[in-house]
């Protein structure tokens, strides 16, 4: 089972990079930029958006958000999703690098597209406008 493998390999970074017990939760926070960007790292290649050399791998991303499975998300919101996955891929390539600090910069954006800008469209209440 993919997804049990993936969060024990999210623990193993967990311990690896010392997050405290309380920090664990970071992923509810609002506030990524409190956890080690090279965490992220590590998380994000756990599950395939970073390769085995830290680089960004768009189309293991892009396969993890299938349309179908975000219809509950609704048009206006999906076109959205679909907004953020464009700016990040662009974000993603300015990042350049191939050393361990570029490594933990792509984590960090990683975080800041599909942690943060994810959670603020999901957890956006159009009805509330």
């Amino acid at each position: 089972d993919r997804g049990s493998h993936e969060k024990e390999a999210i623990f193993d970074c967990i311990d690896k990079y010392d997050i405290p017990v309380s920090e664990k939760g970071s992923f509810e926070k609002h506030d990524i930029t409190s956890v080690d960007p090279c965490f992220w790292a590590c998380s994000f290649k756990t599950i395939g958006f970073l390769n085995s050399e830290g680089q960004y791998d768009p189309e293991v991303t892009h396969s993890r958000y299938k349309k179908e499975d975000l219809a509950f998300l609704g048009d206006v919101k999906l076109n959205k999703f679909e907004e953020i996955v464009v700016k990040c891929d662009e974000a993603m390539e300015k990042i350049t690098g191939t050393d361990s600090k570029a490594e933990c910069d792509r984590g960090l954006q990683l975080a800041k597209c599909y942690i943060e800008d994810m959670r603020t469209l999901i957890l956006d209440d159009d009805s509330k406008k």
